[in-house]
């Protein structure tokens, strides 16, 4: 009886204690977030410095919406990649990069958008041999492929992509999108609306 005390003691002493443990690590509860409001890793926040490896390893694929609905995606490398884009009949876009690996698995995850305000659903990510081109298939680099899905067919669009090195040592592919293609027409269509208004004054 007296063990079992001591254990359930113990218990209570680990649980109350967890709250402190979780301070002191940094990590915060900063209390309920509103729908869509992004809470994801921004670039060049990393804590740690990367090592180059034989192949480019990607530890990290990132997505900021803005305003406007645009957006713009991002994936952190260790280390400077090749890359290219293609644009399918489905309307699926495919960035692959050359020789990519994946860092952990859990880096793979699939990104959920279609809650935000973007041309963007959803972005897969997949380890991708190397094969050569055939009748209706394209050639394919071995690495790593991201497939981007749209909302719309209308929304379908290549990324504007850069890279870059960040302060924390990463090097950082920036995928930038245009907003919807509705949200666009939404706009126009309220500009000419003003005009027509002025016109009538």
């Amino acid at each position: 009886m007296l063990r079992l005390l001591a254990f359930a003691g113990l218990g209570l002493l680990i649980a109350g204690s967890s709250p402190a443990l979780a301070q002191k690590r940094g990590k915060k509860d900063d209390g309920p977030r509103r729908e869509g409001e992004y809470q994801g890793v921004k670039p060049g926040e990393s804590g740690y410095k990367p090592k180059r490896t034989r192949y480019p390893r990607i530890t990290w694929v990132g997505f900021i919406p803005k305003a406007d609905g645009s957006s713009r995606f991002f994936v952190q490398l260790n280390q400077d990649a090749e890359y290219e884009q293609r644009l399918d009949d489905k309307g699926v876009l495919h960035l692959t990069v050359a020789g990519g690996r994946f860092a952990k698995r859990n880096t793979r995850r699939r990104l959920d958008t279609r809650f935000f305000d973007t041309a963007v659903a959803t972005v897969r990510s997949k380890r991708a041999r190397r094969r050569r081109a055939r009748k209706g298939r394209p050639a394919q680099k071995s690495g790593v492929v991201l497939s981007f899905r749209f909302k719309t067919a209308d929304d379908a669009q290549q990324a504007q992509a850069s890279m870059s090195k960040a302060e924390d040592g990463y090097t950082y592919l920036y995928l930038d999108f245009s907003p919807a293609k509705e949200r666009a027409d939404d706009s126009g269509d309220s500009g000419e609306a003003e005009a027509d208004d002025d016109l009538d004054e």
